[in-house]
């Protein structure tokens, strides 16, 4: 006869109890999805949910449905679950390793559900992208590819040599091909680069497949774009083609992924005659790289907040760098732009914050309204204008930055903030966008803008950026997800192309295009996106940002209906002096904007509201999933 059991013998044998008391039984889970047209052949689809059997959100570990006629996916699999599952559908596409690039997935706020009873959600099978009723489907991000777009965003590019003739065509039909390694066209089935291409016109901006005929471009009137998709591991050459309206062949401008030095820039590429060769002008074409995150492959399907802001969400009040300007206006009772000044727009029920980031030579991306300030040395007695020097954020470490004098010349006057430097926390000047993120109430929503310099309409510049544009972004992004998420956030900015990035790289926040549009109190950037409300909406509807902030003097007249930016699902958020007053901030509401930015809403305010709108205890649980989103295993920072 055996003796007793021992604590080990004891403890196994509790554990095996255990064990089969809480063991789950497989249920067989059917998944079904339809599509209203046949996917390509070399489209797949996925389904990516919570549940360890589908990947827990992990895209790598999605399960691949089956399928017969490329309309109607199916799986069944048997799941142990004792719970609901979250889960959505996505198409792909594999590269030679075997790792996926997500073209679409549904990017509603909540995921699809089935509880622990259900075998599927409904009988018929669900309709990809429309969930709970309502129809929604995102871009993938930029995982393991990159993106160039080739951009016709100037009144002139192509500039002929001395042959009367061609120097007055304006109208022309472009098309991009792809080459094999002997320089002779490819066929768009064998190519492994993918051409898209987009002509703007009002509900007419998206990016399709490029024609096989290409497509009619007018020089100076219309904004076109190709887009090539292309995995990390590929490169190949392109040729732009030029025809008349009527189909003759004018000449081909070639391009090599050798010619792209930098993530964003112009080449200038001759223009050759195609039957034997003769350069006969010359083509000046603005180029953009879109490369992913470092850390793309870790951003899930958890949610998306691209699109995310509700129609019955009320008008936001928006505090321009916190309470106001104050570096050029001497009434304001704070220094703009420092933490002191975002909590104060915060006590008098700001709903968000609108602030401006640059960022140095060590890439710290810091909260400043301009790209740089006047200094002096250290000894230096200040005088006159003349006995300081300006100095840009992006030609200073982070280091440097914080040892330097600072002055504001104000009309006549010169004032000195030297003291903000290593002032508490609160009211110090320079303040980093970690430190913004760490010190301001969660429940405080922000409106955050990229500064970056722009070429103007007449071809000058501010200066010349240094900077790499693309790894300020990553930066900004890897910040704003360790630092930032958890709430209402959007991001901003006046270049297109940082608005076009910040989208292809993420799927947690919102981007939106901000514009002077036809305000005539800045001079006219050169490119054309930037001219009018309607570019605005055209560029925003191309890249799936969220919508635009055009200046309220688009609106002063009623000859540009705000309702433009509305009827395509987009935001638009209204900024500018002329909002500076009571008056004016009434008359400006009765458009319906979806927020207004302006300054001393201490004065300007609304005077009987009770609290901020993110204060609300269930926006704040939403606005943590976008932490899971980006790779954060949690929302707790």
């Amino acid at each position: 006869m055996s003796g007793p059991l021992s604590i080990a013998e004891m403890d196994e044998l509790e554990n095996r109890e255990s064990a089969r008391n809480y063991l789950c039984m497989p249920l067989l889970r059917v998944f079904k999805v339809k599509f209203d047209k046949a996917l390509k052949g070399d489209e797949h689809v996925a389904v990516v949910g919570d549940h360890k059997t589908l990947g827990e959100w992990r895209i790598e570990k999605s399960l691949k449905l089956k399928t017969r006629n490329r309309i109607r996916w199916y799986l069944k699999k048997y799941i142990c679950a004792n719970e609901r599952m979250h889960y959505r559908y996505f198409v792909y596409k594999t590269n030679k390793n075997g790792k996926k690039r997500v073209i679409a997935w549904e990017g509603q706020q909540h995921a699809r559900v089935l509880e622990y009873y259900q075998i599927f959600s409904q009988a018929d099978g669900d309709k990809f992208g429309e969930v709970y009723g309502v129809v929604e489907t995102e871009r993938g991000w930029l995982r393991h590819e990159y993106v160039i777009q080739f951009q016709f965003i100037w009144a002139r590019h192509i500039k002929f040599n001395k042959n009367a003739k061609m120097k007055r065509l304006r109208q022309f039909v472009l098309k991009l091909n792809v080459l094999n390694e002997n320089g002779r066209f490819l066929h768009s089935r064998h190519a492994k680069a993918e051409i898209e291409v987009v002509k703007y016109a009002y509900k007419n901006a998206e990016f399709t497949k490029q024609p096989s005929n290409g497509i009619a471009f007018i020089e100076g009137a219309d904004v076109a774009i190709f887009r090539v998709t292309e995995t990390i591991e590929t490169s190949s050459t392109y040729e732009l083609i030029l025809k008349t309206l009527d189909g003759v062949p004018i000449g081909s401008a070639r391009i090599t992924l050798e010619d792209i030095h930098r993530f964003e820039g112009v080449l200038n590429l001759p223009i050759h005659t195609i039957s034997d060769g003769h350069q006969i002008g010359v083509l000046k074409l603005p180029y953009l790289l879109l490369a992913p995150l470092p850390n793309a492959t870790e951003l899930t399907m958890r949610s998306s907040f691209h699109h995310y802001w509700p129609r019955n969400w009320p008008i936001m009040d928006v505090g321009n760098r916190g309470i106001g300007k104050s570096f050029f206006h001497f009434n304001a009772p704070v220094m703009e732009n420092t933490l002191r000044s975002f909590i104060y727009a915060y006590e008098l029920k700001a709903d968000m914050a609108k602030l401006e980031i640059y960022s140095t030579k060590d890439y710290m991306p810091v909260v400043w309204n301009s790209f740089g300030f006047y200094t002096a040395a250290d000894n230096a007695v200040i005088e006159s204008l003349y006995d300081l020097e300006y100095v840009l954020l992006s030609e200073l470490n982070f280091a440097e930055l914080r040892e330097r004098r600072v002055f504001i010349p104000k009309d006549t006057y010169i004032y000195e903030y030297t003291d903000l430097l290593n002032e508490t926390i609160e009211n110090k000047i320079f303040l980093t966008l970690a430190e913004l993120y760490q010190n301001l109430p969660q429940d405080l929503g922000l409106i955050i803008e990229l500064q970056w310099p722009q070429a103007l309409q007449n071809d000058e510049c501010d200066f010349i950026q240094n900077l790499n544009k693309n790894h300020f972004i990553d930066v900004t992004l890897q910040l704003t997800t360790y630092f930032g998420c958890g709430r209402a956030l959007i991001f901003t900015s006046m270049d297109a192309n940082i608005c076009a990035m910040l989208r292809y790289k993420q799927t947690a926040f919102p981007v939106m295009f901000m514009t002077t549009g036809e305000s005539t109190l800045w001079p006219s950037f050169k490119d054309l996106r930037t001219r009018t409300f309607f570019d605005a909406i055209n560029l925003a509807q191309s890249e799936n940002l969220l919508g635009t902030a055009p200046h309220a003097d688009n609106f002063v007249g009623g000859h540009v209906d705000i309702k433009s930016g509305f009827a395509l699902r987009q935001v638009v958020f209204l900024w500018g002096d002329c909002l500076n007053s009571t008056e004016n901030l009434e008359t400006y509401r009765t458009l319906h904007a979806t927020g207004l930015i302006y300054d001393r809403i201490d004065l300007n305010g609304p005077k009987r509201k009770r609290a901020n709108f993110f204060a609300a205890s269930e926006l704040n649980e939403i606005f943590k999933r976008q932490c899971i989103s980006m790779g954060r295993i949690s929302s707790e920072r």
